[in-house]
């Protein structure tokens, strides 16, 4: 269960601008398998920009809660 940690895509334990970074490669090359459920931050189980944006706005208002 990913839920402790979506957001964090990168799992480095932080949420910040990599994880941004991390999301939007995957999504631009469709890579993001390895990823499972930590980049799908609005939960409709297909990451796109939309969770790109979610994340966004989590980091730069410091409040992603995972």
């Amino acid at each position: 269960d990913c839920t402790d940690y979506i957001g964090d895509v990168n799992g480095d334990g932080e949420y910040n601008v990599l994880d941004i970074v991390t999301l939007a490669n995957c999504i631009l090359s469709d890579t993001c398998s390895e990823y499972g459920c930590t980049g799908d931050l609005n939960g409709d189980g297909d990451l796109n920009i939309l969770d790109i944006v979610m994340l966004a706005n989590c980091v730069l208002s410091q409040n992603c809660d995972g």
